[in-house]
C-alpha cells in the first residue's frame, strides 16, 4: 500500500522537464509539491 508512488513523475529528476507539459524544469513546477 504505502511503496506505490502517489504520482507518475515521482521518480523524476528535479531538473528535467516537468511532465505535466508545462515547459518549465520539474523543481519550479511539480517538483515543488
Amino acid at each position: 500500500r504505502l511503496g506505490a508512488p502517489r504520482a507518475p513523475w515521482a521518480g523524476t529528476p528535479r531538473n528535467a522537464a516537468c511532465p505535466c507539459g508545462s515547459g518549465k524544469k520539474f523543481k519550479h513546477c511539480h517538483g515543488r509539491i
